[in-house]
């Protein structure tokens, strides 16, 4: 019976340590930077500037187009899909739009499969399980960088 006892007493204690560890919440990164932010923000004097004129050859004009950012959602690793343990994540683009793989390990590979779904071509990638690449894409409207995650195959059961 003493055996037992302790048995269940050091389950016990084990337990409530491992509840205690991996219970606990973390401590946010933004709580660090919270007393710089506490301080008082310092005003500087304002000085007026006068205007300042571009030149004609640097303000844009109907043949030179301004790139502005494109907003680009980044993929999603449980939208992964896997033919024979390999991993591919597909992407819309809007027609005329141009990618290019920003890994410079070159393990992200991006090609264009051919299809048109709800008026957008349909891009797959494939690269690494369970990493995220960068992918640049250029379009009418401008450029930007998605971030694509490659989702995990499942194991086979």
């Amino acid at each position: 019976m003493k055996k037992t006892n302790s048995i269940l007493m050091l389950t016990a204690v084990f337990v409530v340590i491992f509840a205690a560890a991996c219970g606990a919440p973390a401590a946010p990164a933004t709580q660090a930077a919270a007393p710089a932010a506490e301080q008082p923000a310092v005003q500087q004097p304002v000085v007026e500037q006068p205007a300042v004129q571009q030149p004609a050859a640097e303000q844009p004009t109907a043949e030179q187009p301004v790139s502005a950012p494109l907003v680009l959602t980044d993929t999603v690793a449980s939208e992964t899909y896997c033919v024979q343990k390999i991993p591919y994540q597909n992407i819309l683009l809007d027609p005329g739009a141009t990618f290019e793989s920003l890994d410079s390990k070159g393990e992200l590979k991006c090609s264009d499969s051919g299809t048109v779904v709800d008026g957008k071509n349909v891009i797959t990638c494939t690269g690494k399980e369970l990493w995220t690449y960068e992918l640049k894409i250029t379009s009418e409207a401008g450029s930007g960088v998605m971030k694509v995650n490659i989702g995990a195959c499942p194991l086979p059961q």
